[in-house]
């Protein structure tokens, strides 16, 4: 199916690992003509940035390369020709003038935003989003706030079609340090110790934040680089379940939690809200309370339940794809509780 063809489309993301490639090549699948973009300017990203933010004067050279940045965008979508699709991913550092610029420039474009960040956190993007055709989210809450269109995120095929083998973790997290994050991984890693569990723990961190953690002596586990997305995949199906610690300040569903679905993984997750979704089984996926987060090896030890076919394509980033672009209608995600 290549509902697609012929259709140009700009992507303009965040940078965010290498989820923007697997999102464009999904594009491409469907036939558009696909362009990433970067919303950072090239000085604001990689493991130096913050180094360079700080020995810049008090950031005043942060606005000029920003607008430098967007008009070079500009001219690049320019150079393409008319666009069909234009889909903002986020949209943190996209402010007004260049969105009208943006669709002055590209009248037959539909401009789309996605959200997988909660408004409580950035609730600078809400007065912008009035300049898109359409807004989707993944949080449950900013949907019926704002009149959002819920989208919950999606799983990479790479964790659906690989062929797990006897599981040899029983538990595992991956992710960015980031609030209460290293506590409740240092005491749940110790629940397990006690009980006997095995655990693979990869936290992402800044590398001065890395070395004062080690210094420290609190370092286990903790990186100055993302793990690859290989590695990622590799630990997820080697493991029982997978450890999902969401920002207390967000309300939608992780990419980590979603990932389980695809991988057919159990799930042990701080985010209460889960219950509200179509995929939630109690024997999948587990509770804890984040402020005491408390193991429950029985659960470790039942066997899943495997999802029926339609629920879990639903969470394919082929239909997240499919959705984003009005291809598809979104299916109703959540269910009475």
């Amino acid at each position: 199916m290549t509902p697609l063809a012929g259709q140009k489309l700009l992507l303009i993301g965040i940078g965010f690992y290498d989820y923007e490639a697997a999102i464009a090549t999904e594009f491409r699948a469907l036939g558009a003509e696909v362009w990433i973009e970067n919303e950072q300017p090239p000085g604001a990203r990689g493991v130096l940035a913050p180094l360079r933010r700080r020995l810049s004067s008090g950031g005043q050279g942060a606005q000029p390369a920003l607008r430098r940045h967007q008009e070079a965008i500009l001219d690049r979508a320019r150079s393409r020709g008319p666009l069909d699709h234009v889909v903002v991913i986020k949209g943190t550092l996209l402010d007004e003038d260049f969105l009208l610029r943006l669709r002055d420039e590209q009248p037959r474009a539909r401009l789309t935003a996605y959200h997988w960040d909660s408004m409580a956190r950035f609730p600078d993007l809400m007065r912008r989003q009035a300049l898109f055709d359409r807004v989707l989210t993944f949080d449950h809450a900013d949907a019926s706030q704002f009149g959002f269109v819920l989208r919950p995120l999606f799983y990479r095929p790479e964790l659906s079609r690989a062929m797990p083998g006897e599981a040899t973790i029983d538990l595992c997290f991956t992710g960015w340090l980031h609030h209460d994050r290293l506590r409740q991984i240092e005491a749940i890693r110790t629940q397990a110790n006690a009980l006997g569990l095995s655990t693979g723990v990869y936290l992402s961190t800044g590398a001065w934040t890395s070395i004062k953690l080690r210094v420290r002596g609190q370092g286990q586990g903790v990186h100055s680089r993302p793990q690859p997305f290989d590695r990622y995949v590799a630990t997820t199906l080697a493991s029982r379940a997978v450890l999902d610690l969401p920002h207390p300040q967000q309300t939608g569903l992780t990419m980590r939690a979603i990932e389980t679905v695809g991988a057919g993984r159990k799930l042990i997750t701080t985010a209460g809200d889960i219950r509200g979704y179509d995929f939630y089984r109690p024997e999948n996926i587990h509770i804890l309370n984040g402020a005491n987060p408390r193991i429950d090896p029985t659960f470790l030890r039942t066997p899943s339940i495997p999802l029926p076919p339609d629920v879990q394509e639903r969470y394919s980033l082929r239909a997240w794809a499919l959705d984003v672009l009005g291809v598809t209608a979104p299916p109703n995600f959540l269910r009475a509780v």
